[in-house]
């Protein structure tokens, strides 16, 4: 367990644990680290520039040091309605509501994540229920994998039928 110091005059955060005292973040540095990021630069790259370890700056990028925590629900990356889930392991991920599933043309692997996310499964469950693995169910979703007739069928009966285009 880490225990952090804050001295709110100074802006500074002291480790207990460790011996060099480290700049809380703020926002103006998580855009900076947010453009760099954006450059495709690595945190190792961005700790250079900034003086600081690349875990330091996968910190002021995350918000872990601020207390900052992800959120346990999606948005939909059309109408930005508000998807509920549930879970232990929750990530930000690209998805779409089941509305704008039916009002733009998907691919295969956006309109299974979106079934599989509204039905509240992980890609570990679907997987165990059509005989896949969960990394494969993963796969399928990023469009990195085919999936072969006779489990799209195992799909359609355990999502529905919307999971097959029209």
């Amino acid at each position: 367990m880490e225990f952090i110091l804050a001295d709110s005059k100074a802006g500074r955060c002291y480790n207990v644990h460790m011996p060099f005292v480290v700049t809380r973040s703020d926002e103006k540095t998580r855009k900076r680290i947010a453009r760099l990021r954006g450059r495709g630069l690595t945190f190792r790259a961005i700790g250079v520039r900034l003086g600081v370890s690349k875990q330091a700056v996968h910190q002021m990028f995350t918000g872990t040091n601020i207390g900052r925590y992800r959120p346990s629900e999606l948005r939909c990356s059309s109408c930005k309605v508000v998807i509920r889930r549930r879970g232990k392991y929750l990530r930000n991920i690209a998805v779409l509501c089941l509305k704008c599933l039916d009002k733009r043309p998907t691919t295969f692997g956006e309109r299974l994540r979106a079934l599989r996310i509204a039905a509240g499964l992980s890609t570990r469950k679907l997987g165990a229920l059509v005989g896949l693995n969960g990394n494969t169910v993963s796969a399928a979703e990023c469009e990195l994998r085919t999936i072969r007739p006779k489990t799209i069928a195992k799909l359609v009966g355990v999502l529905g039928p919307r999971i097959v285009t029209r």
